[in-house]
């Protein structure tokens, strides 16, 4: 779970991201490499609490990718399957889409 928020005394929001990949091109007919580095996709959920008044926006804008050395990733503007649209969620709904950046890949080294 990425993080838990109580928005007043009106919803509860439940986001969850999972499901972390890199791709080296967008799938489809388009094909857009990601320039310097490649494509991170994960999926977010969202779940709104039943017995809340009012509705939660999940927008992918909403998040951001953060490296290792500390640079944050912005959207990337490319089509990949179930794309995370801006989307007004009411209590008791919930919603699954993948989210996706262009980020720069660093190996991993093991300590030691």
């Amino acid at each position: 779970m990425l993080h838990r928020d109580n928005l007043g005394d009106k919803l509860d929001v439940t986001l969850t991201v999972s499901s972390p990949k890199t791709h080296a091109q967008e799938p489809g007919d388009y094909g857009m490499k990601p320039g310097h580095g490649t494509f991170l996709v994960v999926t977010v959920t969202g779940q709104v609490a039943a017995g809340g008044e009012g509705s939660y926006h999940l927008n992918p804008f909403n998040f951001g990718f953060v490296g290792s050395d500390g640079t944050v990733y912005d959207i990337a503007f490319a089509s990949f399957p179930n794309n995370l649209d801006a989307v007004d969620m009411a209590a008791g709904q919930k919603r699954s889409s993948t989210c996706r950046r262009r980020v720069k890949m660093t190996p991993c080294r093991r300590p030691g």
